[in-house]
């Protein structure tokens, strides 16, 4: 942690794990405010929310493109599906007329 640094026989107290904690945790958030602080006024949030926004943003569009061609595949599926009965009902006409 933290050492005291003094001339030892001008010591009036002997460090301590309270103390060592109390300036760690001051130096904690003075080290935390400051860079806040940095952030803020250097617009470093702006750029940090807008490159979270634009991924965000791009992977909902793939989701959306994945949808759109699972529904354009079944789409397309039925079509071929109408088309395959059509043919069979015209196929089974030809095999009456017989």
């Amino acid at each position: 942690m933290y050492h005291y640094k003094f001339l030892k026989k001008y010591r009036t107290f002997t460090p301590s794990f309270k103390l060592d904690f109390i300036r760690f945790a001051f130096n904690s958030f003075m080290f935390g405010f400051l860079l806040e602080c940095y952030l803020i006024f250097f617009k470093k949030y702006e750029f940090m929310y807008r490159s979270a926004y634009s991924k965000e943003l791009q992977r909902m569009r793939d989701i959306d493109n994945q949808i759109d061609d699972r529904v354009k595949k079944n789409l397309f599926k039925r079509q071929k599906l109408d088309e395959l009965k059509k043919l069979e009902e015209q196929l089974e006409k030809l095999n009456q007329q017989r």
